[in-house]
């Protein structure tokens, strides 16, 4: 029986994938890794409440990883620390 699974671009056999190291972290829809590390935080991400929350991290983090290049960052889960934002 032969099944593949798509690992950075190629398509490997059964036997090929119990071979590889197991995949862990976060990455792009095209297969490439994120090191949250690398990815700047923006202003607005100081400005949120959610700001190192432990339960918004990884939205935060893929957010940000998204937009990471871009000239405008948007996050529609914002919410200011201040009211008056």
């Amino acid at each position: 029986m032969e099944v593949l699974t798509k690992k950075k671009g190629k398509h490997l056999k059964k036997d090929e994938m119990e071979n590889q190291e197991p995949l862990h972290g976060f990455f792009r829809d095209d297969g490439t890794p994120i090191n949250p590390e690398l990815v700047p935080k923006p202003s607005l991400c100081i400005l949120c409440r959610k700001d190192n929350s432990p339960s918004e991290e990884i939205l935060c983090l893929l957010t940000r990883a998204e937009h990471k290049g871009s000239a405008e960052f948007v996050c529609d889960a914002f919410e200011p620390i201040n009211k008056k934002l």
